[in-house]
């Protein structure tokens, strides 16, 4: 999505913008009634601006999955967390050793 887009996006359904380019637009920097008329875009987008890319790995998928399949069979099925948490960490072993 181009950076205008990004920006329409955020209007119509509140999707903040991920591209550094709309971050500068005035049409973000509108008080927001629901926070006390306060532009909350502002610190948004000046926090925005440093963040650093999430490094990812080939294994990054594996582990991803595994975690997403124990956190579902959390909230799903009230399995244990720290039971789920020691599946997770014992799953994620056998299948990076391949």
């Amino acid at each position: 999505m181009s950076a205008q887009n990004q920006v329409t996006a955020y209007q119509d359904t509140g999707l903040y913008p991920s591209a550094i380019a709309s971050l500068h637009s005035p049409q973000l920097l509108q008080p927001e009634p629901f926070f006390g008329g306060q532009v909350t875009t502002e610190i948004f987008s000046q926090v925005a601006a440093h963040i650093q890319p999430t490094p990812n790995s080939p294994d990054t998928d594996v582990v991803q999955n595994v975690l997403q399949r124990e956190l579902t069979l959390i909230e799903m099925q009230n399995a244990d967390p720290e039971s789920a948490w020691e599946t997770a960490q014992l799953q994620i072993q056998r299948e990076l050793s391949h």
